[in-house]
């Protein structure tokens, strides 16, 4: 009979010095201390104070009264390790059988197939010796784990028999027996078992279970704290196998959060001198559209760093208008946009809020999806700021300015147009605006429910005045000097393909100008009609100063109107100091309208007069342009 069939013979247990045992390449197994497992044997070894389970062995031919480790590799390694940290001495005892026939590495590969034991049967260990009065100290110290994971065996240890023989058969998972540890006792875990008929996944008993719960990483709960929610009588549904536990009480999540916010956001209010303060939980883009974003006005910016900025645009205005192209330009030019957006970056870090404007601000509060608050400082609401706007328009004793409504239309059409024009040119400096316009456009075209009539107009041809008369506006020459900053250079490659590709080189500071000019192009309003539009909402957000852009003449305005609409007009502007001017022909009321809104005003006017004339001829609109048309 040859090595490999002949019959395995093994001694009785005899213990054997460590210092004795030598590893042998006929034992399967290896020892590494930094392994989980290995680390857990140790620990069990050196709690025990012996090895528990004998190692198989064999006589060594050449070292006299040395035996080769032949099966227990790891219990040898992990001796040796004690051994080395002075934890056991080098002769201490090894249980050990001496083979003296039949294959070694045979008796290795046999020792190694032994079925490993249920991790349920590994729950009701723990369960069994803490019943017998082993502290979860000494347990985990026993067997080489933490002793929060000792309590999550014996969290598992308590989940009803009938799911953890389930289990056991296969007909779950353990991360669906994890999950079952969430109910309030093994009665409720049954109950759920049986509705879900048996065979179930983790998922679904967690749905079940916290379906109406908000998880302690929620960023209400954060911002609360914990121990706010616990101490207000909170119920927490502690989960041990997640690292976040379920919180049963929203409301009470809600109205705590609530609390602490108005407090946090009226001190922020008094402390920085807001008119009002708004609280919110959530922060939905619809929260916001009560409200407008007043511009803070720039405070103390350093004379050379507005020189700067003035320079670089001169520069920049200068490469564009050379005719002679050439590479050199486009580095010089990049180098300027550059350097003049870092220098207005620094500007805008000048930028404050007046008094007034925080008088009539509004303070918003929100907390983020971090747990943190976060203000949005600068707001109006949108009632406000229109009657800010009405309060431009009205007359010393505080009468609206004469109506749209007996307006020849063309006249109408032309105020129209002018209005177009500037809303049109704002749009050009709110890129992100110009995006979201174009993406709700397309998403409003293509896989929208339905045409909403009162949507954004946006389609793929430009909306400039059919009029010449309109080309030559202050509007249309800033238009066109925006429309010569672009970079179009692209355009001139040969075929659409050759285009499109050299488009795509284009830096995203060139293509996003390039976007926000095509929206704005395509944009079409007119005279306000509908306050609440989407187009004068948006209109709105924008804020055109249409003031700057347009003012009444004799030519585009004075001498359209009739004579009545001329003396209501002058009545509503100037009240009782207009009386003698009711009596007078029409051509002399066009002059002094004219002459009023551009011309000087007269040297001998008082302070308080003066004020009001200026305030008038800086912000008088027709109705169209804030207001809607009667």
């Amino acid at each position: 009979m040859n090595q490999a069939t002949q019959e395995v013979t093994l001694s009785e247990v005899v213990n054997i010095p460590y210092h004795c045992l030598r590893r042998t390449s006929d034992n399967m197994r290896t020892v590494n201390p930094s392994q989980e497992d290995d680390q857990k044997l140790i620990a069990n070894i050196r709690a025990t104070g012996a090895v528990l389970q004998n190692l198989v062995v064999t006589p060594l031919d050449d070292e006299e009264g040395c035996y080769g480790v032949n099966a227990g590799g790891r219990r040898f390694g992990a001796v040796g390790v004690l051994v080395k940290d002075g934890v056991f001495p080098e002769d201490f005892p090894v249980p050990c059988r001496v083979q003296t026939g039949g294959s070694r590495s045979a008796v290795s590969v046999a020792e190694n197939l032994k079925a490993a034991v249920h991790p349920a049967d590994e729950f009701n260990a723990f369960k069994k010796m803490r019943n017998d009065g082993m502290d979860v100290a000494t347990i985990a110290n026993h067997y080489g784990i933490s002793e929060f994971q000792v309590h999550q065996r014996l969290k598992l240890a308590q989940v009803a028999p009938m799911i953890l023989n389930a289990y056991r058969r296969g007909d779950i998972e353990l991360d669906t027996v994890m999950a079952f540890t969430l109910a309030e006792n093994q009665k409720a875990q049954t109950a759920l078992f049986k509705d879900l008929g048996g065979r179930c996944s983790a998922w679904q008993v967690k749905r079940a279970l916290t379906n109406e719960t908000i998880r302690s990483d929620d960023r209400l709960v954060k911002y609360i704290g914990l121990d706010a929610y616990k101490d207000a009588g909170g119920k927490v549904l502690a989960d041990m196998f997640e690292d976040y536990d379920h919180i049963c009480d929203f409301e009470l999540v809600e109205q705590l959060a609530g609390e602490k916010l108005a407090k946090a956001a009226e001190r922020i209010r008094k402390r920085e001198g807001w008119g009002d303060v708004f609280t919110t939980l959530e922060r939905h883009f619809h929260v916001y559209d009560a409200y407008v974003l007043m511009q803070p006005d720039s405070v103390n910016v350093p004379d050379e760093l507005n020189e700067k900025i003035a320079s670089l645009n001169t520069e920049r205005d200068r490469i564009c208008d050379e005719d002679d192209w050439s590479e050199e330009s486009e580095d010089q030019l990049v180098k300027i946009d550059d350097e003049l957006e870092a220098a207005e970056k620094e500007r805008d870090g000048y930028r404050a809020f007046t008094e007034d404007q925080k008088n009539a601000g509004v303070l918003v509060a929100t907390i983020n999806h971090s747990g943190k608050v976060e203000y949005d400082r600068g707001l109006m609401t949108k009632a406000a700021a229109r009657a800010a706007k009405s309060k431009d328009n009205k007359t010393s004793g505080g009468e609206e300015a004469a109506s749209t409504a007996t307006l020849p239309q063309a006249l109408l059409t032309d105020l129209g147009a002018h209005r177009q024009q500037i809303a049109r040119l704002t749009m050009l400096s709110n890129p992100s605006l110009a995006e979201d316009i174009l993406l709700f456009a397309l998403v409003q075209n293509v896989i929208g429910d339905y045409w909403n009539d009162k949507g954004i107009n946006l389609r793929a041809e430009s909306n400039d005045p059919m009029d010449e008369r309109f080309r030559e506006t202050d509007a249309a020459a800033a238009w066109d000097k925006a429309k010569s900053k672009l970079y179009l250079e692209f355009q001139s490659a040969d075929g659409e393909a050759a285009q499109f590709a050299a488009l795509r080189e284009l830096t995203p500071k060139r293509k996003q100008g390039l976007l926000t000019f095509c929206v704005a192009a395509c944009f079409e309003t007119g005279l306000m009609r509908e306050e609440e539009s989407l187009n004068e909402l948006i209109i709105e957000t924008m804020a055109p100063d249409y003031a700057e852009h347009f003012r009444p003449t004799d030519a585009e305005y004075f001498k359209r109107l009739k004579r009545d609409d001329l003396v209501a007009l002058g009545e509503a502007l100037f009240g009782a100091a207009f009386e003698e001017r009711k009596k007078w022909k029409k051509g002399q009321l066009v002059t002094f309208f004219h002459d009023f809104f551009n011309k000087p005003l007269p040297s001998d006017l008082d302070g308080e007069i003066r004020a009001k004339y200026e305030s008038i001829r800086a912000h008088w609109l027709p109705d169209g342009f804030l207001n809607p048309v009667a």
